[in-house]
């Protein structure tokens, strides 16, 4: 009797441990990149588009001034607005070369970036201009058509599958203060509300190691209303408190 409730017991523990790889497997192969929050995970509670929105709204958020994010390559200044357990990095178009930020961010902070995005909103003018939240789908959809060269690195260590990272926003509300980066030559826009939407291909990275890394990102648009259009930035960080 000992021993055939052995031989059972085994035989239940090895088809769970069968089983167990049956459902972890599927999970484990779709993430082809560790450190990197699946594109299909709620990360921190929320989808890569509900976060994607809380991008824009922290970067629109921000006067375009000398606080702004923009300016970050030389005021190393990584803090600006935020909030939480996700830090908000920013990818910058340089002209040409690559943009390269130095900053410190605290330890256990998950960092959330665009490898190259769009947005549209009801404040700006075309390409950008969207009266209704089916219109600004449809806007952000065509500026981003033609989109390339998406490119990740961590620690020099590329990252895959990089199209598979596109994520579209929810219709979202925003406000801006002035002046704003939403103003172009010619077309000031006011402090106030708005109403847009997003879409990009974005990157949440789980917390980095303490001591030091380097994140290097961007893409380019090759075709489309936004042809030339490109982002090239290179992070040194410090985690540390």
């Amino acid at each position: 009797m000992k021993t055939v409730n052995s031989v059972r017991w085994l035989r239940i523990s090895l088809w769970g441990i069968a089983l167990l790889l049956v459902v972890l497997t599927p999970a484990i192969s779709q993430n082809s990149n560790p450190g990197v929050i699946p594109i299909q995970a709620k990360a921190h509670g929320m989808t890569y588009g509900e976060w994607s929105a809380g991008w824009w709204k922290w970067l629109l958020g921000i006067p375009a001034d000398q606080t702004s994010p923009f300016n970050w390559p030389n005021t190393g200044a990584c803090s600006t607005g935020q909030l939480g357990s996700v830090w908000y990095l920013i990818g910058i178009s340089p002209n040409p070369g690559t943009a390269t930020i130095t900053c410190t961010i605290p330890p256990g902070k998950a960092l959330f970036f665009p490898l190259i995005n769009v947005e549209c909103s009801s404040l700006e003018i075309d390409p950008f201009f969207g009266a209704t939240a089916a219109a600004r789908q449809i806007c952000t959809a065509a500026d981003l058509q033609g989109v390339g060269n998406l490119f990740a690195e961590v620690d020099g260590v590329p990252l895959l599958n990089l199209t598979s990272y596109r994520a579209a926003s929810p219709d979202f509300d925003f406000v801006v203060p002035y002046p704003n980066i939403l103003s172009v030559p010619g077309h000031d826009v006011a402090a106030g509300a708005g109403k847009a939407a997003a879409d990009g291909y974005y990157i949440m990275m789980a917390p980095l190691s303490h001591g030091t890394h380097t994140l290097h990102f961007g893409g380019s648009v090759l075709t489309g209303p936004l042809a030339g259009f490109s982002i090239d930035t290179t992070y040194h960080l410090t985690i540390s408190n």
